[in-house]
């Protein structure tokens, strides 16, 4: 969990969490080449303005693989999402998800006309 600060995860698993592998709150998250396998609130939770920025990211679990909410943003690229569903984002607080390379599910907030 972070709360107001930064955290950066290479090459790591995280395993058997009961809430989320990764929880941020107004946090700069930066995950590169990890396996995360979350818990009932999801894979990875970013709240409260966090930036997220993923690479090479495997999400399991029961709860959504990334949850953005309250204005949070993340960049995905060469991720994959082995959870259903695959991200839960509120579009309407601002959240955003950035799809880049090798990104293969859906664009969660779609352009409004």
């Amino acid at each position: 969990q972070g709360l107001r600060g930064d955290i950066s995860l290479e090459q790591s698993e995280l395993r058997r969490c009961s809430g989320a592998a990764v929880e941020a709150a107004r946090s700069k998250v930066r995950l590169r080449g990890v396996d995360a396998e979350g818990g009932e609130a999801g894979c990875l939770v970013f709240i409260e303005k966090s930036e997220a920025e993923l690479h090479g990211v495997r999400c399991t679990g029961r709860g959504p693989g990334l949850v953005a909410a309250s204005g949070s943003r993340a960049k995905l690229s060469m991720n994959r999402w082995l959870a259903d569903p695959a991200f839960f984002v509120e579009c309407e607080s601002g959240a955003s998800v950035t799809l880049e390379y090798g990104e293969q599910v859906r664009q969660p907030c779609p352009a409004k006309p």
